[in-house]
């Protein structure tokens, strides 16, 4: 391991434009959607030191969430009267959505009136509007000639902006290095750091125009380094270990570490285990730092961490970093995730960690594929969560009789969920034939291997109440789905309730009338018998399944507070089943529910607060 990490690290060529894009996301925040919404806003925050109002990209909260309690009206009083400052701070907190509900084109009409009053910030951000088409028709043109108009008017920031997009050749301008040079080192000496660091790369020789200058290299990623700028910090940390300076590459990385960048994480890791400056390995540390940089993405430290943790003897965490780094197109860990074996249990944890996205990425393909892995080696425990993504079609093709099989092989081991699905398949004919007295066997299986879950008791249930495979009883399904209700089953918990406020007479033995009265307190706005709606048209329970019409169900119900139709449309949500994939929707509905004691929400938002370093420890 240490020759390997050795021989990645001797001189390794920077790629020095890759380290600014990557430590600027973290540096400035962007990663979490608070800019503007690209890339022009989120970069444009350097030389925002002096503003009262600070620039969204400055932030670390969520475009559209707002301060409880911040009183914006003297602002909006001073814009209202026409002063451009105020105009300049109002339209930059609507366009990116900041203590104000996201409004672009309102922020762009208070930016246009700034910038006609010449104000050289509204005149910056107004141009950043044209630039990313935020509240008007993308125009870069218009952009680029705002921009100029900044620059005249002595705003920094836009020097900077402009610097930069001519040295890469964007938003419509062609390569002019010389521009480019000349803009940067005004802004530089104007004490911005981001243009100092990008004057600092420059001079670095990676551009073939402009001559590889060391000492002005070196001059301007120190001073940006000490103004703090990130990937500055982490740019000078590596070219001090090129030359074998080690205590200032440690000073310089160490601080860019504290300040949260993961690319200084990751470098120190590597030095960690090389044994600097001692010549010691130390383990622990390196293996949290390569665990901090490799969580945030970095593909060299997702791979150098599988390897130490193979070495380290958890499979688990060595095939989930490896898959990782795969997703990012790895090489090195493709090869060594293809020769690498896991155990049953290993490829089911991986599997949830991508399908609940622990460690931040949610890949259900991958999940899949794990999920997959896992019950071929043997592991049937997870066989009903298998099965939803075969039959549902979640991260591949939509596989309705190989689902079924699944099905039948975890209630063959014993898995309840297995055992449940299948018999509730087999009273509403859904891939298998009805058959009611299949079902009951079934569930009498499970009993007599005490087996006894909530889902098991709900089928028993619904046979008692309607009447199907053994003799009716409605005080035994009541009774049948208190139980289940009380273990946590979301659709017994909606029998109580509906069963409670909605009794259905003795006499109404006829499943057709019952459905009917079903949907007709569903219509009349009763949120157990809209949710009861729902899992009818999901399941297409004696009625065509209709997921989109489900999904509008669950909806109307959750709307009114139903905690079983909240936790289940997070569900359909967050998975993309009869309606759009929204994680943050999803989320939403999550939270609602468990705020309301839904025990399925609070359990599947504890899981996600596991921190994935243990999630995937040794067990």
């Amino acid at each position: 391991m240490k020759k390997k990490i050795g021989r990645r690290m001797e001189f390794r060529q920077m790629d020095l434009y890759g380290i600014l894009f990557a430590g600027f996301l973290l540096a400035a925040g962007v990663l979490s959607v608070l800019s503007f919404g690209t890339a022009c806003f989120a970069q444009s925050s350097a030389g925002e030191r002096s503003s009262g109002v600070p620039s969204p990209a400055q932030t670390n909260k969520p475009a559209n969430e707002t301060e409880p309690g911040l009183d914006l009206a003297p602002l909006e009083k001073r814009a209202s009267e026409g002063a451009a400052d105020a105009q300049a701070a109002l339209g930059i907190l609507y366009v990116a959505g900041r203590e104000v509900e996201r409004d672009t084109r309102k922020g762009f009409e208070w930016l246009e009136r700034s910038a006609k009053q010449k104000d050289p910030r509204g005149t910056y951000y107004f141009a950043l509007c044209f630039l990313d088409g935020l509240g008007t028709p993308k125009n870069e043109k218009r952009g680029v000639e705002l921009l100029e108009e900044a620059i005249q008017l002595r705003y920094v920031p836009a020097q900077m902006f402009l610097g930069k997009s001519l040295l890469w050749g964007r938003h419509g301008l062609k390569k002019d290095t010389q521009r480019a040079i000349e803009l940067l080192t005004a802004a530089a000496f104007a004490e911005d750091p981001e243009a100092q660091f990008l004057l600092g790369t420059a001079y670095s020789g990676t551009e073939k125009s402009i001559p590889a200058n060391r000492q002005r290299q070196m001059k301007w990623l120190t001073l940006s380094a000490a103004h703090g700028f990130i990937p500055a910090q982490v740019a000078l940390g590596e070219e001090y270990l090129k030359t074998g300076n080690e205590f200032w590459a440690k000073e310089w990385l160490e601080e860019a570490e504290d300040a949260g960048s993961a690319e200084a994480a990751n470098l120190l890791g590597l030095q960690d285990l090389l044994g600097w400056p001692s010549g010691i390995q130390d383990l622990d540390s390196a293996q949290k730092r390569l665990w901090k940089a490799a969580e945030a993405g970095i593909p060299e430290a997702q791979f150098v961490l599988g390897t130490l943790e193979r070495e380290l003897g958890n499979e688990t965490a060595s095939a989930y970093w490896y898959q990782r780094a795969a997703l990012q197109g790895h090489e090195e860990s493709k090869k060594e995730l293809r020769k690498t074996k896991v155990s049953a249990d290993s490829a089911a944890r991986i599997g949830f960690a991508f399908l609940h996205g622990l460690g931040g990425v949610q890949d259900l393909k991958t999940a899949r594929s794990w999920m997959e892995k896992s019950f071929g080696s043997g592991d049937l425990t997870h066989a009903f969560v298998l099965q939803f993504f075969v039959e549902s079609g979640i991260g591949g093709e939509k596989k309705p009789e190989q689902a079924v099989e699944i099905l039948k092989k975890g209630a063959e081991d014993g898995d309840p969920r297995s055992i449940y699905e299948l018999a509730f398949r087999h009273c509403i004919g859904n891939g298998v034939p009805q058959d009611f007295k299949k079902a009951l066997a079934l569930i009498e299986q499970a009993e007599t291997k005490r087996i006894f879950d909530a889902r098991i008791l709900t089928v028993r249930g619904l046979c008692a109440f309607w009447g199907v495979g053994m003799k009716r009883d409605r005080d035994l399904a009541f009774t049948l789905f208190q139980r289940a209700a009380a273990a946590g089953n979301e659709l017994a918990n909606a029998c109580v309730h509906f069963l409670t406020i909605h009794p259905i007479p003795e006499e109404v033995v006829e499943p057709a009338e019952i459905l009917v009265r079903i949907r007709k307190e569903a219509e009349a706005g009763s949120a157990c018998a809209q949710y009861l709606m729902g899992e009818i048209l999901m399941r297409g329970w004696r009625m065509k399944k209709d997921e989109r019409q489900a999904v509008e169900w669950f909806r109307k119900a959750a709307e009114q507070g139903n905690a079983s139709a909240q936790v289940t449309l997070s569900f359909l949500t967050d998975l993309g089943i009869g309606t759009l994939r929204d994680s943050g929707k999803a989320e939403k509905w999550l939270r609602l529910a468990s705020e309301k004691g839904n025990p399925a929400a609070q359990n599947i938002l504890r899981l996600r607060q596991i921190p994935l370093v243990d999630f995937l420890a040794p067990r």
